[in-house]
């Protein structure tokens, strides 16, 4: 951190709130109607933007040392609250909310202080900048994926992958974010940007993977029904086949059966012609 004043601190918290709320919610199927849930954000947002400035202005070591820790599970269990998904799916997504929560902090304090000499405006406009690129990647291209895919997703992951990606995440972005409490060095932000760039591009992959494979389970049991699909069909058109040879041959007995009782009717021969009526009613009574 590099210190400064109540509303430098409550800037620095506006934008960490604000990031890992907005995040959340882009992704999220909420539990309540979107009016209502909008607000308890914008409350809850505001509550504990106020709440850790003020813990910043009271205790700044405090603040410094526990400040992002104690805000994932702050965060975390309102979203949960808020949300309708499972709870290991809201995990993750609270994990990658932290992870560019970090990502946000990283950019902010170690490219301030490289290149900028630690000047607080300076790292209040990166962490700004990051922020608004943050959200724009995830409302034009990562929500719509994410979103089309979270169905495929429930249903390979379970609660141990996704115990093990939150895990993966978290200590990526702790890692990364832990040295910059302490001295600055080139060695430490090189260190910091690695971790954060193979966790994050580790994730990005695997929830693909996750995503993948359950639209190949779909695809598989819909290629499944299709071909039940198909059978059936091939069955209608065997008895439709059938059903056309036997409609032929009753065709060609009832036009048999009409001539021989022309014939009898023009010969005047009625026991013949009763014969051929009661052959014909035997006929028809037995289905034949």
């Amino acid at each position: 951190m590099l210190g400064g004043s109540f509303w430098i601190a409550l800037l620095r918290n506006a934008i960490s709130t604000g990031l890992m709320l907005s995040f959340f919610f882009m992704l999220d199927r909420p539990r309540f109607s979107m009016k209502k849930t909008a607000w308890c954000y914008i409350i809850f947002g505001v509550s504990m933007v106020t709440a850790y400035s003020v813990w910043y202005l009271a205790a700044k070591s405090s603040f410094v040392r526990f400040a992002a820790l104690s805000a994932l599970p702050a965060v975390g269990i309102f979203c949960s609250i808020m949300s309708s998904e499972v709870l290991y799916l809201s995990l993750y997504k609270m994990a990658l909310a932290f992870y560019l929560f970090s990502v946000c902090t990283f950019c902010g304090v170690d490219v301030t202080r490289w290149w900028f000499e630690g000047n607080l405006w300076i790292d209040i406009l990166v962490r700004f900048v990051c922020f608004v690129l943050i959200l724009i990647f995830t409302w034009f291209k990562f929500r719509k994926q994410f979103l089309g895919g979270v169905d495929f997703l429930l249903q390979e992951m379970d609660l141990f992958s996704a115990a093990a990606l939150f895990v993966s995440v978290m200590l990526g972005a702790i890692m990364a974010y832990w040295p910059n409490l302490q001295g600055f060095s080139v060695f430490n932000m090189v260190r910091a940007f690695l971790i954060l760039f193979m966790a994050g591009t580790l994730q990005y992959a695997i929830l693909h993977l996750y995503i993948h494979l359950g639209q190949e389970h779909y695809y598989q049991a819909e290629k499944e029904l299709l071909e039940v699909n198909e059978q059936l069909l091939h069955q209608q058109m065997d008895l439709m086949r059938e059903s056309k040879i036997e409609a032929a041959r009753i065709r060609h007995d009832v036009r048999h059966h009409t001539l021989l009782i022309r014939e009898y009717v023009q010969k005047r021969s009625m026991i013949s012609f009763l014969r051929i009526l009661h052959s014909m009613m035997k006929m028809w009574k037995n289905g034949k």
